[in-house]
């Protein structure tokens, strides 16, 4: 009898991971010099972190102090006077103890961090994706080339933390810990604009709404009244107020155009043919479309163990489109869906129209981002890879459905 083939090994493993690494890094090397100028969005982060450390939390939201830190940084490569820290106040408390570092040093450590959660997610994710896990050095490599992903990281936002987040809640809602999913997307409130959609979605598919709402409601209490603390009632009662002043565009800063998201495709389709308030209700009615289309797929497949990860995939897919706030580093959220999908064809195969299409839109989630001038084509992109995900849980639970419905007595073929 012969031997078993041998599992991977430790080491190969290992190299995996330092090459996944190194690919992250690579893009670093071309823009080192400015991210000592201050020119990426990190510095936004870090002039918050220095107003808590200084002990001027109350004044957390005042662009002149937020100026007056952001001095240290020049304006060499096109950096604005003022890059607004517009985030919850909890947040800011993440990168206090960064901002007692220099700069340079701070934004190492982030990014180590970041490094660290993104590949974190991938280790989270792997006993519960089985085709993937069986080449899991490879799909870590692989994920290494995401675009939007990338672009995280040489920004130093904090998407990644979104990203880790959203893991959490995806695997807990497998373990049927409820109220730890729910909790997870309460942490992720510092982007109100994906956590809300997300937590929407699931309260109205997830059979068990109520422990997931129980998690995400206290997690939110919980981080409102450490806001409190941390910057008085004050600046948190102001909060709602600095939330508005970035809804207009602002050149530079806050461009619709540049948001790969449905308010991005609509606002460049029909901002200059139609008045505001009907780009606006055009990107309400097309939201609500893909938030019910989303839910209505979760429901129609049962929400069952073997769909749950392609289940929260579209969720996932489709709070990425209805942000109304959302750049390109904001899609590293769509690895979950790409590996949820890829794992699916994996284990499913594409001998179907409907699975080549969905492998062809994750293969252009790869290609498409490097098409920076035209963040709409990541939008379309996004938009045929809901689609595909959506048709692909309709028509297996047709599928799983047929063979008992072929036959009255409940026997049929078996494939």
């Amino acid at each position: 009898m012969p031997p078993e083939r041998p599992a991977r090994k430790p080491n190969l493993l290992f190299l995996a991971v330092l090459g996944a690494i190194l690919i992250q890094l690579a893009p670093l090397c071309l823009v080192q010099e400015q991210i000592k100028s201050g020119s990426s969005d990190f510095s936004a982060f870090y002039s918050a972190g220095q107003i808590l450390a200084t002990g001027h939390g109350s004044q957390l939201y005042d662009l002149g102090t937020q100026r007056e830190a952001q001095r240290i940084f020049t304006s060499k490569f096109g950096r604005p006077p003022l890059l607004p820290f517009n985030h919850p106040p909890f947040e800011a408390l993440i990168f206090a103890p960064l901002a007692l570092l220099p700069y340079g040093a701070a934004f190492a450590v982030w990014l180590a961090c970041n490094l660290a959660m993104w590949i974190g997610v991938l280790f989270l994710l792997r006993p519960y994706l089985p085709s993937l896990q069986k080449q899991f050095d490879l799909a870590l490599l692989a994920v290494s080339f995401f675009p939007p992903l990338l672009v995280a990281l040489t920004q130093g936002q904090d998407s990644v933390l979104a990203l880790f987040l959203f893991a959490l809640c995806l695997v807990s809602l497998i373990q049927d810990r409820n109220r730890l999913a729910g909790a997870a997307l309460g942490l992720a409130m510092f982007k109100p604009q994906l956590a809300l959609p997300a937590m929407l979605m699931l309260a109205l598919a997830h059979g068990q709404r109520r422990r997931l709402l129980a998690g995400f409601f206290s997690t939110c209490l919980g981080l409102g009244l450490l806001s409190v603390a941390v910057v008085g009632w004050g600046a948190c009662a102001g909060y709602p107020g600095v939330l508005l002043h970035s809804v207009p565009e602002n050149p530079g800063i806050i461009d619709p155009a540049n948001m790969p998201t449905l308010r991005g495709l609509f606002y460049v389709l029909l901002g200059k043919h139609a008045p505001l308030s009907v780009v606006y209700l055009c990107i309400a009615a097309v939201s609500v479309i893909l938030l019910g289309g989303a839910v209505t797929a979760w429901r129609a497949g049962g929400g069952g163990k073997d769909s749950l990860p392609l289940n929260f995939a579209l969720v996932v897919t489709a709070t990425a489109l209805v942000a109304f706030h959302g750049n390109v580093h904001d899609f590293a959220l769509l690895v979950l869906p790409v590996l949820a999908a890829a794992d699916w064809l994996m284990r499913k195969r594409a001998n179907t129209l409907n699975r080549a299409l969905l492998a062809a839109s994750v293969a252009a989630l790869f290609v498409v981002p490097m098409f920076w001038q035209n963040r709409q084509i990541l939008c379309c992109a996004t938009l045929v890879f809901f689609a595909a995900i959506r048709s692909e849980l309709i028509h297996n639970r047709a599928a799983a459905e047929q063979p008992v419905s072929a036959c009255g007595c409940g026997i049929g073929r078996t494939s």
